[in-house]
């Protein structure tokens, strides 16, 4: 982490601001832990950039839509310690003052699995995608660091 970066317990409005103006554009990777305390990471794969969303400063949600996502669940149901880490581009029009050039953003919680046809699914998935995605990820936020991609890579 270098040392311009920021660290904070919640999402930075000026996030929420980037994500809310052009979605989620670039690619996601997801780290849980996994049995014997070993750290898993994923990528994950999007049907769109509005798969992912986020509720407000301390949640977020993402839609586990595919087979691939199975490892990732079950760490997340076990241990529920999550990761997520993506990049931000500030809006293009108009020009933005909220970050001069793309961030890197990591953001680390707990995370729910809520799984298709519970409760907490059926409340959630209005929100997301047309489709029904096998499982949505609800992550409640407990730390953010934000850095510039030209920077060394985030590592705490």
């Amino acid at each position: 982490m270098s040392s311009g970066a920021i660290v904070c317990d919640d999402l930075p409005t000026q996030v929420v601001s980037c994500l809310s103006a052009t979605g989620l554009q670039s690619p996601l990777s997801v780290a849980s832990v996994a049995s014997a305390g070993l750290i898993s990471v994923a990528p994950l794969s999007f049907r769109s950039s509005q798969s992912f969303r986020v509720i407000n400063s301390k949640q977020c949600i993402y839609e586990a839509a595919f087979d691939d996502d199975e490892e990732t669940l079950q760490n997340i149901r076990t241990d529920g310690r999550v990761t997520l880490q993506f990049e931000v581009a500030p809006p293009t029009t108009p020009p933005s003052s909220v970050f001069p050039s793309a961030q890197l953003v990591k953001i680390q919680g707990t995370g729910l699995v809520y799984e298709r046809g519970s409760s907490p699914y059926n409340a959630v998935f209005p929100i997301l995608s047309p489709w029904s995605p096998r499982a949505i990820v609800s992550i409640q936020v407990q730390r953010v660091l934000i850095d510039s991609p030209d920077q060394s890579p985030l590592s705490t």
